[in-house]
């Protein structure tokens, strides 16, 4: 056991180098009489843990300390290793918690609930939930911290589900849930809308006696209104004794995420003290519901607008097709020297592949490029969806891809005619460099590429190497990748597999007819339409945008 908390010690003091010396705690033990020397080594472990604890300049060197008489051989107790592990997790230094829960098995502490729990919120912080779970789940009788730990975890990590079914666990364990299990649970509900869930849950907020805690209402306001429950979201909000600026942000949100923009500006209006976080959620709601000239408008009277309060208006405008203003808009927020983030360009270059403007996708790329943020995953999706769009299609190697970027690239490879075994090469990529599993839509774009190729004779294998041979979607895919290509024996397979999967279906016979028809097989023709009788072929539509004016022409 020793030697890991030697290595503890010595990965620490590396850290320690460039930082200002401080006292040394082992300095005032002296060989004196053991008595004395006892009483001073307390004292000196009195003084580690309170640097511990206020993590201040010192903790670095208090750290240090502590694991340094540690691997000399003195016994800790439950509450110094709690606050090692406390100050391993706030300074950052993941080596030296993983070391110390080595000593923590070792030494017979991980029963000891209060360390078991400063550990799951150690592996919390550096977002390993799997080691974190397996931690709560070897602590004998876990306490109602260790249970919001945990949930606190999944939530904020955006395992929604799994945070609420850990609550669940909770009811039932006989543990009595607090104001923070609530409020985890509730934020839960809110994000993943199961509204008779959150009801519920708000029903538990007067049997244990929550029903006046402002923390719990304002979550309860963020729940309904993320619900689409409205009124019920306001009729919290009016029946609170103590609200707080996050009471008012919360109905203000609540109202104007759910379209009522008039209610959200009274709201706004009654706040004595209305801050940044109030009006970013009208501008917001109006960009998104009103008229985007109100949304300025407020950009412009409040307080210390920040990149939210412009990148809501910037989305406004793409959203409903206004590129061209959102453009300015983008110039405008450059004049004013606002600081843009990965939203901003993500925004704006949704808007320019929409409008297929290549020469403002390549200044906007500059500008990632100066703000450091073209390696963002978001912006280099965004970046590969203007240059497929406008035609040049480039390879970004600095930005780490995930599902939709590549869903992007081999897109663009398919409008772009570029070869299949170039495209092929950014799949197996996707799979082996970057351990991103397919998905079904990978997959019937990559059946489509290969129609378009003449290469649908690899479709078979590549389905069900994925394991999609069950989905009637890739067979549907491949059935109009055969069209594509007039691969007749191909298309029969397919065809029976859809069938087969998904029953009669009019697209398989129209697309057998026309094949059929393409090598002149008239009587397989005549046999098809015969299946096809009967069944009526919806109309289709095309949309065209000409100078800002949508028509639509219906063909069958």
């Amino acid at each position: 056991m020793q030697r890991y908390l030697t290595y503890l010690s010595k990965r620490i003091r590396k850290h320690l180098q460039n930082l200002p010396p401080c006292a040394n705690y082992m300095s005032n033990i002296i060989p004196t009489h053991n008595n004395t020397n006892v009483l001073l080594k307390h004292d000196v472990w009195a003084s580690i843990i309170l640097d511990l604890a206020q993590c201040g300049t010192r903790t670095e060197h208090a750290l240090f300390e502590a694991s340094h008489m540690l691997s000399s051989g003195t016994r800790p107790n439950g509450y110094l290793l709690v606050q090692m592990v406390r100050a391993s997790a706030n300074l950052g230094w993941d080596f030296c918690g993983l070391q110390l829960h080595t000593y923590i098995l070792r030494s017979g502490f991980c029963s000891n609930v209060f360390v078991s729990t400063a550990l799951i919120n150690l592996y919390v912080r550096i977002s390993s939930l799997s080691n974190a779970h397996k931690v709560f789940d070897e602590i004998p009788q876990p306490s109602v911290v260790s249970w919001n730990s945990l949930i606190s975890g999944y939530a904020h990590s955006g395992k929604y589900s799994k945070a609420l079914s850990l609550f669940l666990q909770l009811e039932r364990s006989g543990v009595s849930a607090d104001s923070y299990s609530l409020t985890a649970a509730l934020g839960a509900c809110g994000q993943l809308g199961f509204l008779q869930l959150g009801k519920s849950f708000h029903s538990k907020t007067v049997k244990l006696g929550l029903q006046d805690s402002t923390v719990v209402l304002n979550c309860l306001i963020d729940m309904y209104g993320k619900c689409g429950s409205l009124q019920e979201a306001i009729l919290v909000f009016n029946n609170m004794i103590e609200r707080d600026t996050i009471s008012w942000n919360s109905v203000i949100a609540a109202s104007a995420r759910n379209g009522s923009l008039e209610q959200a500006f009274s709201f706004l209006q009654q706040m004595d003290d209305a801050d940044r976080i109030s009006y970013n959620e009208l501008i917001n709601g109006f960009s998104r519901f009103g008229d985007i000239e109100d949304a300025i408008k407020l950009l412009l009277s409040m307080p210390n607008p920040n990149s939210s309060s412009w990148n809501s208006i910037i989305t406004g405008y793409v959203n409903r097709g206004r590129a061209r203003e959102a453009l300015d808009f983008f110039c405008k927020m450059q004049i004013e020297n606002v600081e843009m983030d990965q939203f901003t360009f993500s925004s704006i270059l949704s808007g320019v592949a929409g409008i297929s403007a290549l020469t403002w996708g390549g200044l906007i790329h500059c500008c990632t490029i100066k703000y450091g943020l073209a390696t963002s995953v978001v912006v280099g999706s965004a970046l590969i969806d203007v240059y497929s769009k406008c035609g040049k299609m480039k390879r970004e190697r600095d930005v780490k891809p995930d599902e939709i970027t590549f869903l992007n690239v081999i897109s663009a490879c398919s409008h772009n005619q570029i070869p299949f075994e170039s495209a092929l090469q950014y799949f197996e990529s996707m799979i082996g460099e970057y351990g991103i599993k397919p998905t079904l839509e990978h997959c019937c774009s990559m059946i489509r590429l290969m129609g378009q190729r003449g290469e649908v004779w690899r479709a078979e294998k590549l389905i069900f190497q994925l394991g999609f041979g069950a989905c009637g979607s890739v067979w549907r895919a491949l059935l109009g990748a055969c069209g594509d290509c007039r691969d007749l024996m191909v298309a029969k397979y397919a065809a029976a597999k859809v069938i087969q999967l998904e029953g009669d279906d009019e697209y398989v016979y129209v697309k057998m007819s026309n094949l059929y028809a393409h090598y002149a097989k008239w009587e397989d023709v005549r046999v098809v339409r015969m299946k096809a009788k009967g069944m009526r072929k919806e109309a289709g539509y095309s949309w065209i945008e000409m100078e800002n004016v949508i028509s639509n022409s219906e063909y069958r």
